[in-house]
């Protein structure tokens, strides 16, 4: 093996190794996060929550998360006009690794692959009863990138924007939605 190589790969683990400035000092951290959607298909802000756990080892860390989001859309079918009702829940894994820090506060990149479930309901336009229309899973995949603002050695802010998609079936026709989403949340490092 060169000595670049084995320079190379020193380098690499000591940059995976080191501490990121930015992030919780705690192996463990805990994070909730209010997140807003928005998408070309679903044209007002979808405003939900998010909660995830993270093993952080120096600059990069493993989030295992749930997310929840509902909105609904009208569709007119030529008999009439329909309010579909969605409910997607996302069981995410999210790496995040941190590309740069100075001082508290630091940058990242981020990828999320989450199994989701997306119900879906619709009722005619001004009826009251919500059908049952069907429970679909899917698997979305997504990625991004944000700020860390490291406020005490336990508690960090998190700024983020990620891109992700997920398909979706209507009636006889397959919708894919495309969203993008913004996150502020805070993380609340547990143990040593």
């Amino acid at each position: 093996m060169s000595v670049r190589v084995l320079s190379g790969l020193l380098a690499g683990l000591a940059l995976l190794a080191s501490d990121a400035a930015a992030q919780s000092r705690s192996r463990f951290s805990v994070q909730a996060s209010s997140i807003a959607l928005s998408s070309e298909q679903v044209p007002d802000a979808i405003v939900s929550g998010e909660g995830q756990v993270r093993l952080s080892f120096g600059r990069l860390s493993v989030g295992l998360g749930v997310a929840r989001s509902n909105f609904k859309r009208l569709f007119d079918f030529g008999s009439g006009v329909r309010v579909y009702d969605y409910t997607l829940t996302d069981v995410f894994i999210e790496p995040r690794y941190v590309v740069t820090a100075l001082g508290p506060v630091g940058l990242y990149v981020a990828g999320r692959i989450a199994p989701s479930g997306l119900a879906v309901a619709s009722k005619p336009l001004g009826g009251t009863t919500y059908a049952s229309e069907a429970t679909q899973n899917n698997v979305s995949f997504g990625g991004g990138g944000g700020a860390l603002l490291r406020l005490t050695d336990r508690i960090a802010g998190d700024l983020g924007v990620q891109y992700y998609g997920i398909s979706a079936r209507e009636g006889d026709t397959s919708q894919r939605y495309n969203f993008i989403q913004a996150r502020l949340g805070i993380s609340i490092g547990i143990g040593n």
